[in-house]
């Protein structure tokens, strides 16, 4: 669970946008086919918001931020050597220079297929995340009830990390 997490951070936080870096990165946490699935969609990203190379804008700062401290996650499966976690957690992503209006914050689910690596000693994304929007709590600090609230519509299993904002 902790490696879903911490590398759905860094693929969707601001490391994803900087194509200079990024083939290193995705590499050292999943697949050949996750690599390659993910850096076509961050690419893509980085072109529909302007950035160029090391995901930088000529309009102004880039937020690209996730908070996982503010979500949950639930292991949908898991057996010897294979797992698949969903996440669900806040996200800024935009281009903002002074004047625009504050990078609307967005919930979202991330389901993660990740395999056992015994030659790494760690667990590999198999395939790029797939990402849903909502639930959204409906306000931008939720407390622990409005996450309860908003998960109990997508379903049990969830658990509130344990750093989890009330």
């Amino acid at each position: 669970m902790q490696a879903a997490t911490a590398w759905l951070a860094l693929v969707e936080g601001a490391a994803g946008l900087d194509a200079s870096r990024r083939e290193a990165l995705l590499s050292a946490i999943g697949d050949g086919q996750f690599v390659q699935a993910a850096q076509t969609r961050l690419a893509a990203r980085s072109l529909v918001l302007g950035l160029d190379g090391r995901g930088l804008s000529a309009r102004g700062p880039v937020m690209a931020v996730v908070w996982l401290d503010r979500g949950a996650y639930r292991v949908v499966r898991f057996s010897n050597g294979s797992a698949e976690v969903d996440i669900w957690y806040a996200y800024t992503l935009g281009v903002r220079v002074a004047g625009d209006p504050e990078v609307p914050l967005r919930w979202h689910r991330a389901r993660a297929q990740l395999r056992w690596a015994a030659a790494e000693g760690d667990w590999r994304l198999v395939s790029d995340l797939t990402i849903q929007d909502g639930p959204d709590p409906g306000v931008p600090e939720p407390s622990a009830v409005d996450k309860a609230d908003a998960l109990a519509s997508a379903g049990g299993g969830w658990t509130l990390y344990a750093t989890s904002l009330d």
